[in-house]
């Protein structure tokens, strides 16, 4: 997933998942993201995956201006820390960390399954002697 860390003035950051595709951010109340700065427009761009090169691409919609790493750009494929300006906000593109499954039950089993062997043994070794 992608986590989009925005800023909009000089102290005001928030941060956002990018949970599901395509991802519209504007300031259409049917935007994924809403942004109110100036310059910016109900759909402004989105985030989708290109599944040819295994990476995320930013797209403007219609004639919308992106700034990607300050260069201008109409579509592109993500990197992690690319930086996007959009009318009047920052948005600094990257992965999101990685959650580990809950492993408790898996580790209790197999600590069960040692003790279990542990005690086959024993009694192997008692029954042969």
């Amino acid at each position: 997933m992608l986590q989009l860390r925005v800023s909009q003035g000089l102290e005001q950051f928030s941060e956002c998942l990018v949970r599901k595709l395509p991802f519209v951010i504007g300031k259409s109340p049917a935007a994924d993201l809403r942004l109110e700065s100036a310059g910016i427009w109900d759909r402004h761009l989105s985030f989708e995956l290109d599944l040819q090169n295994r990476k995320f691409r930013v797209s403007t919609i219609d004639e919308a201006l992106l700034l990607l790493n300050g260069e201008p750009s109409k579509s592109a494929l993500l990197k992690n820390g690319d930086l996007l300006h959009i009318g009047g906000c920052e948005i600094r593109v990257g992965l999101s960390p990685a959650s580990q499954y809950a492993l408790k039950v898996h580790e209790l089993g197999v600590y069960l399954l040692m003790v279990l062997v542990f005690v086959v043994q024993i009694a192997l070794i008692i029954l042969l002697r």
